[in-house]
């Protein structure tokens, strides 16, 4: 397929780097002032381990979230990018993690881009054909000591906790059905 004929192009920009003590886990947040990029940095600023990038198109939605996620221990970075035009600002930040909370997921250049720069790789999609796509990336990524997690959204990831959680409650469990509706902005 033309997907497996590029990965050979993808190449390390990056020496191994180690954590020091003192170093915080970088992590870069794309679209985090949205609904999931929001609850996800939510989550994330209260670890003093980890160093919060939040990263979208808007200046003043990113500025305002870091305000808000500020503390006496803890002020998140704020990064301006829009990843459908240019990856490269992400550099700039020294990322360790990229979270892409950016969808519709219809290609794999943030993933591509991540793993040549040796970035941890996570992303919320849920379309079965992206999913697939990921593993063409596995032996690339663990080439290059890359964690690649993809569909940790709602679908396998929230829908698999909740099975994992309420299965011990039933004698047999032979089948799930999860329906979900998609709202507006979550307060």
């Amino acid at each position: 397929t033309a997907l497996s004929r590029s990965l050979p192009l993808i190449r390390f920009r990056c020496q191994t780097r180690s954590l020091h003590a003192s170093e915080p886990h970088k992590v870069v947040i794309l679209g985090g002032y949205g609904n999931f990029g929001r609850l996800i940095a939510e989550r994330l600023s209260s670890d003093p381990n980890i160093q919060l990038v939040i990263a979208g198109r808007s200046d003043e939605e990113a500025n305002n979230l870091a305000a808000i996620l500020s503390s006496a221990h803890h002020k998140p970075e704020t990064l301006i990018i829009d990843v459908h035009q240019n990856l490269n600002h992400i550099a700039s930040v020294s990322a360790h993690t990229v979270i892409n909370t950016c969808g519709p997921f219809t290609d794999y250049k943030v993933l591509a881009y991540c793993i040549a720069n040796c970035w941890n790789y996570i992303d919320l999609a849920s379309e079965r054909e992206h999913n697939d796509g990921v593993e063409a990336y596995n032996k690339v990524a663990e080439d290059a000591n890359v964690l690649v997690v993809t569909g940790a959204s709602t679908f396998p990831g929230i829908t698999g906790a909740v099975v994992r959680e309420y299965a011990p409650h039933f004698s047999e469990l032979k089948s799930v059905e999860v329906n979900v509706s998609v709202g507006g902005k979550v307060s």
